[in-house]
């Protein structure tokens, strides 16, 4: 039995990783979490029995210890400590699963995709990134970041971007990509098409409160229509905090009582529910973010807006996916009449056919398993 070793900060996403990787597809997995001195108040869920907890500084100085040199590893995000990690093990076989803010919030990584929005450098945060993390030279961070970037040899991104990055030279061109999902759909599907049914009539905005989403944007456009839009929704259980302030306060003029923001974190179940009374989702972002999200929306029948340059548009649309575009497509009559069934039911098909977790892992176990 193949014996794996899971690398990953504490994220709501461990659960989803365990399910994966815990089906049938013969893995021994440990998991190791990655926590700063003062553990997070997020509870891990799932399996804990084989989940070991550890602080950043301890592990950079025992992990040769903590993992032998036979171990094969997946990082999950390729964050400092990952990073850094990565260039230190020359003996493992490593896989390294991007979260996208490698790629688009480190500014020694260019590409038109990229965020212009970084938090300042102020001796708070220097203070706080050191006790914390130990990175006291945030410059220093990124470039190590950079490097490990490079120095992956087996990386997971959208093909898209897979291709992008390493036409910028940010990617090893001898490296390998492997597509790698971390919302198991298998799971949810049954639940989703037994949600009770209801007329769908609002409207979601993005999925957190982040400025790389164009809420103002998308807001505007919502405000020049002639038509009943029903709920305005915008989650922002996260995200910057001063945004966050800024967009509530402009929906709240904007719409009303017809704006509600989602200020807490619910649970994926609630989430979904909620998102089956939206008839249209709009997501405003270029670069890739929001994905589970749009997979979930797509599940569910809901019609789609994106900004037509990102690179999720680009790569559901070479799938044949049907969706709508924000600059082309965001007007009274795309918003007046939601998806048709037959159009519903053909993105089903295809998401289903696309992030088949049997696929994706099948081909993941034998380059596990193929000898370097």
């Amino acid at each position: 039995m193949t014996s794996l070793i899971h690398l990953t900060v504490n994220t709501q996403f461990l659960q989803n990783i365990q399910e994966i990787f815990e089906n049938e597809y013969s893995f021994s997995n440990k998991y190791i979490v990655l926590e700063p001195f003062i553990f997070k108040k997020r509870v891990l869920t799932g399996d804990l029995n084989n989940v070991k907890r550890i602080n950043f500084h301890v592990f950079n100085l025992f992990h040769r210890s903590i993992i032998k040199s036979d171990s094969i590893v997946i990082l999950h995000g390729l964050n400092y400590w990952n990073s850094k990690f990565l260039l230190q093990r020359n003996d493992l076989k490593i896989f390294s699963c991007l979260w996208g803010g490698e790629l688009y919030s480190n500014p020694l990584i260019r590409s038109e995709f990229s965020s212009t929005f970084f938090n300042k450098t102020t001796l708070l945060r220097k203070i706080y990134e050191f006790s914390n993390y130990g990175i006291w030279e945030i410059n220093n961070k990124y470039e190590i970041m950079r490097k490990a970037l490079f120095k992956s040899k087996y990386i997971s991104m959208t093909k898209e971007e897979f291709d992008l990055f390493g036409d910028l030279g940010y990617l090893d061109r001898n490296s390998t990509f492997f597509r790698f999902n971390y919302f198991p759909i298998e799971n949810k599907i049954k639940f989703i098409d037994n949600i009770k049914a209801i007329e769908k009539t609002n409207i979601i905005i993005g999925k957190s409160a982040k400025p790389e989403e164009n809420h103002f944007e998308i807001i505007n456009i919502l405000k020049g229509l002639n038509v009943s839009l029903g709920d305005i929704i915008i989650p922002v259980s996260y995200g910057d905090k001063k945004y966050k302030k800024k967009i509530i306060k402009y929906g709240t003029d904007s719409f009303g009582y017809n704006f509600k923001p989602i200020h807490n974190f619910l649970p994926l179940d609630d989430y979904l529910k909620l998102l089956s009374e939206c008839k249209i989702a709009i997501f405003g972002q270029k670069r890739q973010m929001g994905y589970g999200n749009i997979i979930y929306l797509l599940l569910l029948g809901t019609k789609i807006f994106l900004n037509k340059e990102s690179l999720i548009f680009l790569n559901l649309k070479k799938n044949n996916v049907i969706l709508f575009s924000i600059q082309d497509d965001l007007n009274n009559d795309s918003v007046k009449e939601p998806l048709s069934l037959r159009e519903s039911k053909h993105n089903k098909k295809i998401i289903k056919s696309l992030l088949d977790t049997s696929k994706i892992m099948t081909n993941l176990k034998k380059l596990i398993n193929e000898r370097d």
